[in-house]
């Protein structure tokens, strides 16, 4: 069994699961605080995982895919608005106990600073990005965010993914070894990158996303691909 960790109101994510079949299950936030979880610590073998459709033991997943990068109170609708900031950080605990625990593949296991690996800014990945050897686009404070400086406005920009190691988007540019790069960089299994192109040679790191995007069309086969082998 595939488990997708997922939003409640992601609807890709039970898109996806529909087309996977009897082979995957969504499970959210609701499901582990209303339903029959029960996560088993030091042995997390004997922990068991619950919808309100099917119970799940942790020795049958075959992996998981994580679309849940951290735990926003609104998803703990279950309990009273004053308490949701405080339950909000307990679930974030477990998942990241839980997440780090499995014996299964897990795209992508959490760090301290997310579920879904090292890193949860824009910022941070510059650094990482920096770090592995990677040219950088300039960037701009705006409005509290980072955004890519004037002189990379106008520039073309490439997306390329990669997934286990290997790429699933690819471009056919130096970008395509860059983002491999900060993959081991990271460690993360899912990675997606932009680069600008501001001339035929000159290629720079723009933006990262560690957190798997359900209706990416080069996706779903190969994460059946990783999953089965």
């Amino acid at each position: 069994m595939i488990v997708i960790l997922a939003r409640e109101a992601d609807a890709a994510a039970r898109l996806l699961a529909v087309r996977w079949g009897d082979r995957a299950m969504v499970l959210c936030c609701a499901d582990i605080g209303q339903y029959r979880t029960a996560i088993a610590h030091p042995r997390v073998s004997d922990s068991t995982l619950a919808t309100d459709e099917r119970s799940l033991a942790i020795t049958d997943i075959e992996g998981v895919l994580n679309l849940l990068p951290a735990v926003a109170p609104g998803e703990l609708r279950f309990y009273p608005p004053g308490e949701r900031e405080y339950q909000a950080a307990e679930f974030h605990a477990l998942l990241m106990y839980l997440l780090a625990a499995l014996p299964c593949r897990v795209i992508n296991r959490p760090t301290s600073l997310s579920l879904n690996g090292p890193v949860f800014n824009a910022l941070g990945w510059y650094h990482l990005a920096s770090r592995a050897g990677i040219p950088l686009a300039p960037l701009e404070t705006h409005e509290s965010h980072l955004v890519p400086a004037f002189e990379s406005r106008g520039a073309e920009l490439i997306e390329v993914a990669c997934l286990a190691g290997r790429l699933i988007c690819e471009s056919g540019t130096i970008a395509d070894a860059y983002l491999l790069a900060l993959a081991k960089e990271s460690g993360v299994d899912y990675l997606v990158g932009r680069f600008c192109r501001r001339a035929p040679t000159d290629l720079r790191f723009v933006a990262a996303n560690a957190v798997p995007d359900a209706r990416a069309p080069w996706l779903e086969q190969a994460l059946i691909k990783v999953f089965s082998g």
